[in-house]
């Protein structure tokens, strides 16, 4: 009997017009979703590869440490191969960071005015096709399942055919869910084929399998937006009042909470203002200018030992400004985090926002990338100015004055070889999938939720 019932709500589906729509609409915008992004994708990989050898080329012109030490090093975020499918926050034109001797992320001083989950859709990627216009679709595939039914006087028909009622909601369920896959699932093949006939786009064992998690959320993320759409036409007399209250309910969840989650956390958090960032700025730069007044003074001295003392106490001054900048930055950094975490939280609230961070989460293009690879930059930034450029070398250089050599070029000279350059490793499967497992639980709960709601709606449903 459940398959009887789920083949008729199947070709209900099929042969209705609004199948034939959704079809087409996909295939066309998950099409052009494939050539648009797989174009900005290659453009992107290509300025990160002319940027990072320039990186390499800036490097060897610096001759020596002192040199390094104040000047910078240009460091270009790298694209994940699935931001051809899901661009997250990536932008057109790839992002380079400036790493100075005294500043661990320049950047994260216009991170606080981003609203990172508007950029979730700033280009018609996968991500916006799904959580925006297959939201759509699943709202207008479900949103008079049963009161429908009720109307054109076909629901009291089978009820009196002895079908229980919940095995007519599982079979609402499952056989409306199954034609809302169709067009998403054969949409979403012509798009892998697309990205697959590019050869430029190459992906990794760790990006099949994200895809692959991506797919199954997304998958979660439209029986959720189905069950909605269900649920609401128990509750609604009319199949008019339901979609009426289901396109509400889809901007609310789609649009606006999403929207307005960033806004909402920077009015929780204590963010330090542009002009208190300034002044702190200014504030710990006031030890490095008293550091240099101060060597000035005591290397005018003849006596060589006393110069020496200078020298060090100079250095010792200058990496305690540089920890003190760390610190604040440090500071800064965690500022950031937790207004993103909080917006996070907040946008959760949305299908849409749960599925959108779960999927930018897993293809390593969205807010967690940002936060892994600024994690590695402040890394590459500790290791080298302070480890590599002030602890080893440049003290060395300070300390040996009993050779007879004092402030010499040589002594500054850089065997390029040794520079560490910054490298950034992709985040593993395991490290992606438990940074998205809140968004998926979310989801899972969402689901499960709205479904056992559906059972216990049509219990009592009038079918009169």
């Amino acid at each position: 009997m459940l398959r009887d019932l789920i083949k008729k709500e199947m070709l209900d589906n099929l042969f209705n017009l609004r199948f034939t729509i959704a079809l087409a609409l996909c295939a066309l915008l998950f099409t052009a979703s494939a050539l648009i992004s797989s174009n900005n994708y290659l453009q992107q990989d290509r300025a990160v590869r002319r940027s990072q050898e320039f990186q390499r080329e800036a490097i060897k012109d610096y001759a020596n440490f002192y040199e390094l030490y104040g000047g910078t090093i240009s460091v270009s975020r790298p694209v994940s191969p699935l931001a051809v499918f899901f661009s997250g926050n990536v932008v057109p034109l790839a992002n380079t960071y400036f790493v100075f001797s005294s500043y661990v992320v320049p950047s994260l001083r216009s991170s606080f005015w981003k609203n990172s989950l508007f950029e979730l859709f700033s280009l018609v990627d996968l991500t916006f096709v799904i959580s925006v216009v297959m939201s759509l679709v699943a709202v207008l595939f479900s949103y008079d399942s049963i009161n429908g039914e009720r109307e054109r006087g076909t629901l009291k028909q089978i009820l009196c055919n002895s079908v229980p009622r919940q095995l007519l909601v599982l079979s609402k369920l499952i056989g409306g869910y199954l034609s809302l896959l169709i067009p998403y699932l054969v949409s979403l093949l012509i798009a892998l084929v697309i990205v697959a006939a590019n050869r430029d786009v190459m992906f990794s064992p760790t990006d099949r399998w994200s895809l692959a998690a991506i797919i199954l959320t997304s998958c979660l993320f439209l029986l959720v937006l189905f069950s909605l759409g269900v649920f609401a036409s128990m509750l609604f007399r009319s199949s008019s009042s339901s979609l009426i209250f289901l396109l509400l309910a889809w901007a609310l969840l789609t649009i606006v909470i999403p929207g307005f989650s960033p806004f909402a956390a920077r009015m929780m958090v204590d963010v330090p203002s542009e002009a208190e960032i300034r002044r702190n700025d200014r504030e710990i730069a006031k030890l490095l200018y008293a550091a240099v007044e101060k060597v000035n003074r005591d290397i005018k001295t003849e006596s060589h030992e006393l110069k020496r003392i200078a020298n060090k106490e100079f250095l010792d001054d200058v990496i305690r400004y540089q920890d003190e900048r760390y610190k604040y930055y440090k500071f800064i950094a965690g500022k950031t985090l937790q207004v993103s975490e909080l917006a996070q939280s907040i946008a959760r609230i949305s299908p849409a926002a749960a599925f959108s961070s779960a999927a930018t989460t897993l293809a390593v293009t969205g807010a967690f990338f940002e936060r892994h690879f600024l994690g590695a930059l402040a890394d590459y930034y500790q290791g080298f100015y302070r480890d590599f450029v002030y602890k080893k070398r440049l003290r060395q250089a300070y300390y040996e004055i009993d050779k007879g050599v004092f402030f010499t070029h040589d002594q500054y000279l850089a065997e390029v070889k040794e520079m560490p350059l910054f490298k950034y490793h992709f985040p593993g499967l395991a490290e992606r999938i438990e940074a998205a497992l809140k968004d998926i639980i979310t989801l899972i709960g969402a689901g499960a939720g709205l479904l056992v709601l559906s059972f216990a709606a049509f219990r009592r449903y009038d079918v009169r």
